[in-house]
């Protein structure tokens, strides 16, 4: 099964690409930090995976339905607020330049109707949108609650000096 996490950045997909790695299951985060521009099929024939959560999806929407079809999905939402400040604040992007990854992010989400919508508040405070996530992406319904207690508990998220690297490009 092959999955896609999308989402502005600091929403999460260091912390879902975590959750979704288990014993049976391997979630990339952002492998294409920090590379040159490849094909996302080419580096998944590469080295496969289970799934990706990367920010930078939300530029690649047309790329990853074409060579991606039958794909779940999913669209982390909730973070735009602490996005902006970040990006703002630490990043010091312009207000044109946060706007542009606002629109590519509107558009995705427009893109792929068919994407399960994970809030990710809900995330964080409720096992059962974590236990929804996992199914959908994964297809197992077999929950680890202390360990979705355990990450809830971590701060787990890349460095602003990658996130910076790559938006900046």
């Amino acid at each position: 099964m092959t999955y896609f996490i999308f989402g502005r950045p600091r929403s999460r997909t260091a912390w879902v690409a975590n959750f979704l790695t288990t014993a049976q299951s391997f979630c990339y985060h952002e492998p294409l930090v920090d590379t040159t521009p490849l094909c996302l099929k080419a580096m998944l024939d590469r080295c496969p995976s289970d799934g990706i959560a990367d920010t930078s999806l939300i530029h690649r929407p047309d790329e990853i339905l074409h060579h991606f079809p039958d794909a779940k999905f999913v669209i982390m939402t909730g973070s735009k607020y602490s996005w902006t400040n970040f990006a703002r604040d630490t990043l010091m992007m312009s207000e044109t330049n946060i706007q542009n990854v606002e629109n590519e992010f509107q558009r995705t989400k427009e893109m792929i109707p068919n994407a399960l919508h994970v809030n990710v508040h809900g995330l964080m405070s409720d096992p059962t949108v974590a236990a929804q996530l996992q199914l959908h992406t994964t297809g197992s319904s077999d929950f680890d609650y202390k360990r979705w207690k355990q990450l809830r508990d971590m701060n787990v998220q890349v460095i602003p000096e990658a996130l910076a690297r790559r938006l900046t490009r």
